[in-house]
């Protein structure tokens, strides 16, 4: 009887090393991480031009700034009342923007606009940079966890608030990696300094003036602590089993009892939270005092709490940014739109990597549970689910807004695509890999078969999404729909080469990770035209000097050197700050949070 013949084994081959130390390419990804924004901030932070924003220029926002500057630079402290608009306000009670975060210092010494620029810079870098050693700190790859943070700078929930000069917005947003990485480094090596960097954070974020995304961070903090928690006791456990008999049940190796090692975390965590409040008391007792007489802080009602909410739809956008129309055809059932939340396609292809390959990595669990539960409630009122956290979570009744939480969900995808490249740099089972590059392939049709459908059946897109009062801006951004989805179309097709080249060995990691930077740049550079000055969301504009400059009502009132008020009822640029820059005192303008008596007083 003949033998049957057995095939040898096929051992898989290595892959390819990086050809450069990995003391060496650490040092590089922090550098590129700081050197990657600046081709989208860069003509801003060196020419001596103004970065256009509408909270900034339009709301009175650069007025304040330089207000606040030139009053501590002439008194050496801080104004706690300011005259010139709503005919006098509170200054520190009232939420006054980031009055006592570090940028105020370099307003002493820079321009006001020149800090500005510099600001939503640092801030994407830093947004960058936290991601990066977060996900250095789960064990990643220098490559994955690199990439994972040009992701996350890139995104839409952090380069796209540059238009509506949503400065607080920005450093909630880019800092919370930062809170996440010291918090992980706390819990690993049990040393109380990482959670007070912790702590410093949270508190820089609520010195930053935007609650609203400290308390989506403090969410995610308490979410991975308790994750990270419960793993360490059963992994504690767990090596207890292995002792001998002998050994006290109650016991792990060390001889600390489980419970005290859970408390001394626990009692950490709560430490880190009376730190940060502690830090930042010095602009929220004032806040605190005021809000009786403050117009906000107050619950007003589901339906309030819900506006703002991110239509279903609008998911769309995280294929590309020109399906919700953007800044300029914008159609869907918000009053407008001045943010994405697109993250780039290569993200989601690297995400789904991780989700098909990697699903038994508990992290992997966690970053997707965590992008769902982010994404119902950024849909807020859109489903019912929101009124599961609005009755269960203290406090979260008197924000509005729910889609600001969408940046949480732009993390965890962020977080999935690191592991997804980790696992295409580090696997040795090319069959199994094979298998996820064929699923890239399934993806990417139903993507095409997508693209086919909206080319196709524009009247029955018509009938899916309702565009009701707004169908003539959904027929005028129609064309960019489907351009936008086709550029995707072909962004995806090329990150599933550069993936199949990976599984066979033909390229470097090293040059993958330049290709697939490069990649990401231009994608998220070409889809939300940051590079275009006309309809980006970057924009520059005239130095203040020029567009600030005096013009003949300001000249007119100049003249009159008494003490009085004005009520500009048709100057259209009462609300910029223009009268508020030369010091004629107004009965209108714009601010936070205003007295409730003055907006009752003005049936505002």
């Amino acid at each position: 009887m003949a033998k049957k013949h057995r095939p040898r084994p096929v051992k898989p081959k290595p892959k390819p090393p990086v050809p450069i130390r990995e003391e060496n390419l650490h040092r590089y990804s922090i550098i590129a991480l700081f050197i990657l924004p600046l081709f989208f901030y860069g003509r801003l932070l060196f020419s001596g031009a103004m970065m256009f924003g509408t909270d900034f220029i339009g709301a009175g926002g650069y007025a304040a700034h330089q207000f606040m500057a030139d009053y501590i630079r002439k008194h050496l402290t801080i104004a706690f009342w300011q005259p010139q608009i709503l005919c006098g306000q509170p200054t520190v009670a009232a939420f006054y923007g980031d009055l006592f975060y570090p940028t105020i210092f370099l307003r002493l010494f820079l321009p006001v606009h020149i800090v500005w620029s510099w600001t939503f810079y640092l801030q994407t870098c830093l947004a960058g940079l936290g991601t990066y050693f977060f996900l250095k700190e789960l064990k990643l790859n220098t490559i994955s966890a690199f990439l994972a943070g040009v992701a996350y700078m890139f995104s839409g929930s952090i380069l796209t608030l540059a238009y509506a000069g949503h400065d607080g917005r920005l450093i909630g947003t880019s800092l919370m990696p930062l809170a996440i990485f010291f918090l992980t480094r706390g819990m690993n090596r049990r040393q109380i300094i990482w959670f007070a960097l912790t702590g410093m954070i949270l508190a820089l974020q609520l010195l930053s003036g935007h609650i609203q995304k400290v308390y989506y961070t403090g969410l995610i903090l308490a979410a991975w602590f308790l994750f990270n928690l419960i793993r360490t006791i059963k992994e504690e456990k767990k090596a207890q089993s292995a002792l001998t008999p002998s050994a006290p049940s109650f016991r792990t190796r060390r001889g600390i009892p489980f419970w005290s090692r859970g408390a001394s975390l626990i009692g950490y965590f709560v430490l880190t939270i009376i730190f940060a409040g502690a830090l930042a008391a010095i602009q929220y007792l004032p806040i605190y005092g005021n809000l009786p007489y403050g117009a906000r802080g107050a619950e007003r009602g589901y339906e309030f709490a819900t506006s703002w909410s991110m239509p279903i739809a609008e998911t769309f956008d995280l294929l590309t940014p020109n399906f919700s129309g953007g800044l300029w055809n914008y159609w869907s059932k918000n009053p407008f739109k001045l943010h994405s939340e697109y993250l780039g396609i290569l993200p989601l292809l690297f995400a789904l990597i991780a989700l098909c390959r990697s699903w038994r990595k508990p992290e992997v669990k966690f970053f997707f549970f965590t992008f769902i539960i982010a994404l119902l409630m950024a849909w807020g009122g859109n489903t019912p689910f929101y009124r599961i956290p609005y009755y269960l979570l203290p406090g979260l009744n008197k924000f509005r807004g729910p889609g600001m939480i969408f940046f949480i969900a732009g993390f965890s995808i962020s977080a999935l695509s690191g592991y997804g490249i980790n696992y295409l740099l580090t696997s040795s089972e090319p069959a199994e890999t094979r298998k996820g590059f064929r699923f890239l392939l399934y993806a990417g049709g139903v993507l095409f078969l997508l693209f086919l459908f909206f080319l196709s059946a524009r009247n029955a897109a018509v009938s899916i999404f309702a565009p009701g009062p707004r169908l003539a801006q959904f027929e005028a951004n129609y064309p960019a729909l489907t351009t936008g989805i086709l550029f995707s179309v072909i962004i995806w097709f090329i990150g599933t080469g550069i993936v199949f080249f990976v599984i066979r060995n033909r390229l470097n990691p090293l040059f993958f990770n330049i290709i697939v930077t490069l990649l990401m740049t231009l994608d998220i550079g070409i889809s939300l035209k940051l590079w275009d000055n006309n309809k980006g969301y970057i924009r520059t504009m005239p130095p203040p000097q020029e567009h600030f400059a005096p013009d003949e009502v300001v000249r007119f009132l100049k003249n009159d050197t008494s003490l009085y008020r004005v009520l500009p009822l048709h100057y259209e640029r009462s609300d910029e700050g223009e009268l508020w820059l030369y010091n004629i005192h107004s009965t209108g303008g714009q601010m936070p949070n205003p007295l409730q008596t003055y907006q009752d007083f003005i049936g505002a």
